[in-house]
């Protein structure tokens, strides 16, 4: 019968070579997913909910998913890292009841050698509806 120390050193040794053979070069990102996200209030600092928004790649006009989840609106998480570049990127976030326009302009990356996670760089995280 072989022990359970035995045994982990068993399973565990030839993995560690493997990854050792190939160059270590392969990126493990962590599960946690980043997400941004802004929240428009009015004038007294109270929320202001059910705007139509919209979020899009400056430098290819390519539009992000709109979400909205407890009183903020996306901006951009992890889902959509492909499609900007890691090194920086423009965002214009537009959001709009007919009447009244909200725009900011938002600076992302996508930082570190494995390029795993969305980092808002510049950009406001609450905005003042007029």
């Amino acid at each position: 019968m072989i022990s359970g120390a035995k045994l982990l050193l068993t399973l565990i040794l030839p993995l560690g070579v493997v990854a050792f053979y190939t160059g270590c070069d392969e990126c493990i990102c962590e599960t946690y997913s980043a997400e941004y996200a802004v929240t428009i209030v009015d004038d007294a600092g109270d929320p202001v909910v059910g705007l139509e928004h919209s979020v899009r790649i400056v430098r290819t006009g390519q539009t992000l998913p709109a979400l909205f989840w407890e009183e903020r609106y996306s901006l951009i998480s992890d889902q959509e890292r492909h499609l900007i570049n890691p090194y920086g990127e423009r965002l214009r976030f537009t959001a709009t009841d007919g009447q009244t326009m909200v725009t900011a302009d938002y600076v992302v990356d996508v930082p570190g050698r494995c390029h795993c996670h969305v980092n808002n760089v510049s950009g406001p995280d609450t905005l003042v509806s007029d």
